[in-house]
C-alpha cells in the first residue's frame, strides 16, 4: 500500500534504480497564499472522493488539458496523466483549494505523482495538476472513469 494514501501503489515495480523519495529529496514546490485551482482528470472528479480526501466537494467547472493523456494504470482504478502531444484530457477545474488542501492532495497522490502547473482550457488558466512521475507506470490505454464509478465504494474503503 502507498503509505501516503493507503491505496495499492502500482508504481513500486516501475521505480527506476536510484529513485529518491520526492517528499524528502526534492525542494518543496511553493504554494502561493490564497485559493488555488486544481485540474482534476481522475478520481478527484468524483465529489465523493474529494469529500473523503479534503473534507468537501469544491466548486468546479468543466475544463480540458491539451498535450496530456489520462492513461489507465494496470491494476489501479485511477489514471496517470502522461505527456502526449496530440492528446486532450477532459476534466474539472476545482476552485478555491487552500494551501492545507494542496498538501493533503500531495499526500493523497502519493510517490507516483508529482505536482506541476499547467495551462488549462478554456482560457489558458494556470492550475495545479498531478502527473505521472514515471510515465511507464501507465498502460497507454485510455482510462475509463466508469470502472472507478462502478467500484467507488471499494475505492473509498466503505
Amino acid at each position: 500500500l502507498c503509505p501516503a494514501c493507503f491505496r495499492p501503489d502500482p508504481l513500486v515495480p516501475f521505480l527506476p534504480a536510484g529513485w529518491k523519495n520526492p517528499t524528502v529529496d526534492e525542494p518543496e514546490i511553493p504554494i502561493r497564499r490564497g485559493p488555488e485551482l486544481v485540474f482534476a482528470y481522475g478520481s478527484l472528479m468524483f465529489p465523493e472522493v474529494c469529500e473523503a480526501v479534503i473534507g468537501r466537494a469544491p466548486t468546479w467547472s468543466a475544463a480540458h488539458l491539451e498535450g496530456w493523456f489520462a492513461s489507465a494504470v494496470p491494476g489501479a482504478l485511477y489514471p496517470a496523466l502522461v505527456p502526449r502531444p496530440a492528446a486532450v484530457t477532459d476534466g474539472l477545474l476545482l476552485e478555491g483549494i487552500g494551501e492545507a488542501e494542496i498538501e493533503i492532495l500531495d499526500r493523497y497522490e502519493g510517490s507516483g505523482f508529482r505536482r506541476t502547473r499547467v495551462s488549462v482550457e478554456p482560457g489558458s488558466i494556470r492550475a495545479w495538476v498531478w502527473v505521472a512521475r514515471v510515465p511507464d507506470m501507465a498502460s497507454g490505454e485510455p482510462w475509463d472513469p466508469t470502472v472507478l464509478e462502478s467500484r467507488l465504494s471499494d475505492y473509498l474503503g466503505s
